[in-house]
């Protein structure tokens, strides 16, 4: 009978993104949620916690649109629920192509 004191759970591997690290300046895009098409956007801080300021620029608009905390895209553990304030950010086509 396995001692379940000193029994641990098998850990689930981490994705590694090979992507550079966001950086002030850098054009990502911003998506309201996972579903939805990206709008063009400006870092514009990064927090302790890897979030993001955006500057995002909705299309047909001449004005930005601020965002704070806005996470990545792929963190698994931040559920559409929980991201409806700020939307997700995602690396451009371009970047990602460069992989």
């Amino acid at each position: 009978m396995p001692d379940t004191a000193t029994e641990t759970k098998p850990q689930k591997p981490q994705k590694t993104i090979n992507y550079p690290a966001p950086h002030i300046g850098m054009t990502v895009l911003w998506m309201a949620s996972r579903e939805t098409p990206g709008c063009t956007a400006f870092v514009n801080s990064i927090s302790s916690t890897n979030r993001l300021g955006l500057h995002v620029l909705y299309p047909g608009m001449r004005d930005f649109d601020d965002r704070d905390g806005v996470p990545f895209i792929d963190e698994e553990d931040v559920r559409d629920e929980d991201a409806v304030d700020t939307g997700f950010w995602d690396y451009t086509e371009a970047v990602r192509k460069r992989k």
